[in-house]
């Protein structure tokens, strides 16, 4: 589960890139938070990838629920100060990629972490 959520969480941020060169030229306050949302995404993957901690689970279940808010809001109401994009293939895979981090993620930050160690109850 913890792979399926970091190349979920990959793919995600390679969709905000493609979406975001898509939509040339980025307002101002997308040049800021695009880079910031692609660094979260990546630094959260290699977190739950290798880790599997609760900070990196945390962080992808929050940017995929920040990206599906985005792209919602982006493509039906044109907000902020746009008109809106309309639905086009690659904004309802990311919709679709953004609510599966969101669901897995957060669902596998409510789990109980995991233990690798072992105890043998006739260890010396």
């Amino acid at each position: 589960m913890r792979r399926t959520t970091a190349a979920l969480t990959l793919a995600l941020a390679l969709l905000v890139i493609v979406d975001a060169a898509a939509s040339a030229p980025l307002q101002r306050w997308e040049v800021v938070v695009v880079p910031v949302a692609v660094l979260g995404a990546v630094v959260a993957a290699v977190r739950v990838w290798t880790v599997d901690c609760f900070c990196g689970r945390v962080t992808a279940a929050l940017l995929g629920a920040a990206v599906l808010a985005a792209q919602v809001l982006t493509s039906g109401l044109g907000l902020p100060a746009r008109t809106p994009s309309g639905w086009d293939a690659a904004g309802v895979v990311t919709i679709l990629v953004s609510a599966a981090v969101a669901t897995i993620a957060s669902s596998g930050a409510l789990a109980p972490p995991r233990t690798d160690d072992v105890e043998h109850p006739y260890a010396l």
